[in-house]
């Protein structure tokens, strides 16, 4: 960035949906570091040196660009709108995990023990003094890089929410926007719903307009699932599309793994509220009156 004082253009503003792209990309890359760390076949030594420098150096070059998206964000446009505080918060966690990912790496080189070749002994007291400082450091080294993965995995869940919370909330904020500069002080036509919903989608609109849902995602897995409060099912896929229409929000303030809020937008209550209703299966269509009985004779 160009300091505007020092006679340089003035510094751009960073574009929010540009930093949701770069927590992205650096999600896939800390969970790369992750699957690294993770298998990490070593022997403590030279051969650990030698194969620690690499995810040592890569973590510090993650927690740089960490920092760089945080600072991004916070002189974007979307740190001055009213949800940006829990993104941004979320966002300083995850520099945070990959700063200590980073140390638990520079821990394990710390413990290992360096190759003693001047020892004065016996090569047989050499031999045996090394690997029983071999074997005291294996199991402190393996404890650092299990929390320098688990570490990692947080940094990678963090990013994707926050970048999915940087792009929901633009949406948000932009539908809103578009909104109010549409709004006409008299009431206006009601608009038509959208156009050919599918079975699917029109189910997914009623359980949403009664109760509401939930978006979880599994931890071990990675899928996701919704949970509506009546039990009806409604695929990823369906939510999506739902999504993709501007008929549902998903608040991304809140973890996946407790649960994000879907809701509908004003355009979903709407499109609900203009569906057919739903006919009862035991209750048929009325059928003519009953004739009235002949008046008893005399």
């Amino acid at each position: 960035m160009t300091n505007p004082t020092l006679g340089g253009a003035p510094a751009a503003i960073p574009d929010p949906d540009e930093i949701a792209g770069a927590l992205r990309r650096l999600g896939h890359m800390l969970e790369d570091l992750r699957g690294t760390v993770r298998g990490f076949a070593f022997e403590p030594g030279t051969n650990a040196l030698e194969k620690l420098a690499v995810p040592l150096q890569t973590a510090q070059t993650l927690t740089t660009r960490a920092v760089d998206c945080l600072r991004s964000l916070t002189q974007s446009s979307y740190a001055s709108n009213p949800y940006s505080r829990s993104t941004l918060t979320l966002l300083a966690s995850t520099v945070a995990c990959v700063c200590v990912a980073a140390a638990h790496v520079s821990e394990a080189l710390a413990a290992n023990p360096a190759d003693d070749k001047g020892f004065r002994g016996t090569p047989e007291e050499a031999a045996s003094t090394q690997a029983a400082r071999n074997a005291e450091a294996l199991p402190v080294m393996t404890e650092h890089l299990t929390q320098a993965a688990e570490e990692l995995e947080l940094a990678r869940i963090g990013c994707f929410h926050a970048a999915s919370g940087i792009t929901g909330r633009t949406r948000l904020l932009d539908s809103k926007a578009t909104d109010s500069a549409s709004a006409s002080p008299k009431r206006t036509r009601r608009s038509t719903p959208p156009a050919r919903l599918s079975p699917a989608q029109q189910t997914a609109l009623r359980a949403l307009a009664r109760d509401g849902a939930r978006l979880h995602e599994s931890l071990s897995s990675g899928k996701r699932r919704v949970v509506t409060e009546d039990g009806t099912r409604i695929t990823s896929a369906t939510l999506e599309s739902l999504r993709g229409r501007q008929l549902v929000h998903v608040d991304n303030s809140t973890s996946l793994f407790h649960g994000q809020r879907i809701t509908l937008t004003p355009a979903g209550r709407e499109a609900a509220a203009a569906l057919s209703p739903i006919r009862s299966e035991t209750t048929g269509p009325a059928g003519p009156p009953a004739a009235p009985s002949a008046a008893p004779r005399r």
